[in-house]
């Protein structure tokens, strides 16, 4: 399972690895309601089959939410703040 967990988690990452930096910092900015939306669709997806595929699913949901908050920690965010994004600077960003 946790084979197939990490092969999930890498497909998402490819999917965000065509964002450009500006946006990866934006999504990441806003993390709790992406978080949110990513788990309840992964539950809502793969409620009603095999408990191996939910939690093989939420596994790689997991390591994919773990991996944008280290993305967070390194490279900073941006949120909205008012009418401009205002940048916050990461570990490896100051």
């Amino acid at each position: 399972m946790f084979a197939e967990a990490v092969i999930t988690a890498g497909a998402f990452a490819t999917i965000f690895m065509g964002f450009g930096p500006k946006w990866m910092r934006r999504l990441v900015g806003y993390h709790v309601p992406f978080n949110v939306v990513l788990h309840g669709a992964v539950l809502w997806l793969f409620f009603g089959t095999a408990g191996y595929a939910l939690i093989q699913a939420e596994a790689a949901a997991i390591m994919l939410t773990a991996s944008l908050y280290l993305y967070r920690k390194l490279f900073g965010y941006e949120r909205l703040i008012g009418l401009r994004w205002t940048r916050f600077s990461g570990v490896l960003t100051k």
